[in-house]
């Protein structure tokens, strides 16, 4: 399949078809390790990243923090960054926000959320332009 002369979401598309895209998942608690075991065994690479550099260590170690991922499925993730760095979003296709939203006075407090898609909005490649505006102006 050519896929220069393909529109961004066809290109993605393809690109999850094949296993070829990249998918980052953003808050590894869980939520986001179980679910970025999950992609990775589906067959796709996968980032984890995560501003609790103490989850970071323990994973690049091996390790699980959490009750429901086995040490031995942290470490088959062979094809997966483990990071505290936000710019290795330069690299992926799909990004998954895995992020608490306590409660505050009754309602859902969506900070983490927003700067979260902040960030993401700061490091989707310039292909991705488009949906960096659309996500900017949402959040506005």
């Amino acid at each position: 399949m050519d896929l220069i002369d393909t529109d961004p979401l066809e290109r993605l598309a393809a690109s999850i078809r094949d296993r070829t895209a990249v998918v980052a998942v953003i808050g590894l608690g869980y939520v986001g390790l179980p679910l970025l075991v999950g992609v990775h065994e589906a067959g796709f690479e996968t980032i984890g990243l995560d501003a609790d550099a103490t989850k970071i260590d323990a994973l690049r170690a091996g390790r699980s923090y959490i009750v429901d991922v086995a040490p031995s499925e942290v470490g088959a993730l062979d094809r997966t960054a483990f990071t505290t760095d936000a710019v290795v979003l330069d690299r992926a296709d799909v990004v998954v926000l895995c992020l608490p939203t306590p409660l505050a006075d009754g309602a859902p407090d969506l900070s983490m959320v927003r700067a979260a898609a902040e960030t993401v909005t700061e490091h989707l490649r310039s292909r991705n332009h488009a949906l960096a505006e659309l996500l900017r102006k949402r959040s506005e």
